[in-house]
């Protein structure tokens, strides 16, 4: 960990470390350290106060450039833990969204080819709701005892030489049953701390509930 002026810290984890506790170092011209094996690959993290902060925010770490748009992979309806056919939906549901994002820049084998998490996954239900923020991690990510709260089920990190999985909860347990029976679409849209975005159209599950009350 090295740290900076006014509560801010970086910290490179998996680094076998050629600096000294309390030694000071100078940007762009002191070795901190060597990457550790066989891991051959580094976590970087920033963080102000001891709260993590992403570090690739808009007027954080620079120069960077992404040109590279968000994917939304799949869209899923779950009822009572289970996965459920879109075409047969009612009573109170969750939704679902397998999402990824690509690296700008080249990565090195054995994580090359490997997907990451979008900045912001945002949905709505067309003609029913609003658009929702289901994920938003441009400032800042949540703590680990918050993830189940955003990562559904299936989820999985990435390993050397497979790659992980990002299914974001969009809505749990939603009434379908204020609705009127039908068939609704559902629109999901990823974007990365650049702007880049996908939006990904599906037409939905066809409700089997009560009017809208």
């Amino acid at each position: 960990m090295i740290a900076g002026a006014a509560g801010l810290e970086f910290s490179y984890w998996h680094v076998i470390p050629t600096v000294r506790s309390g030694q000071y170092v100078t940007p762009y011209r002191t070795l901190i350290g060597h990457i550790e094996r066989p891991l051959g690959h580094v976590h970087f993290s920033e963080a102000h106060y001891g709260v993590y902060v992403n570090p690739l925010r808009r007027a954080a770490l620079a120069p960077f450039a992404d040109h590279t748009a968000p994917t939304v992979r799949s869209l899923q309806v779950a009822h009572a833990d289970r996965f459920v056919a879109k075409t047969d939906v009612s009573g109170s549901i969750g939704l679902v969204a397998g999402v990824a994002d690509t690296t700008p820049l080249l990565v090195r084998k054995p994580w090359q080819d490997m997907p990451v998490m979008p900045a912001v996954v945002r949905w709505r239900i067309v003609g029913v709701t609003r658009w929702n923020v289901a994920a938003d991690f441009r400032q800042t990510i949540p703590l680990p005892s918050a993830f189940g709260g955003f990562y559904a089920r299936r989820t999985s990190q990435n390993h050397a030489g497979r790659c992980g999985r990002y299914r974001i909860y969009l809505a749990r347990g939603w009434d379908s049953t204020t609705v009127r029976n039908g068939t609704y679409s559902v629109e999901v849209v990823a974007a990365d701390t650049r702007g880049n975005s996908t939006r990904f159209p599906d037409v939905a599950a066809r409700t089997n509930g009560l009017r809208l009350r």
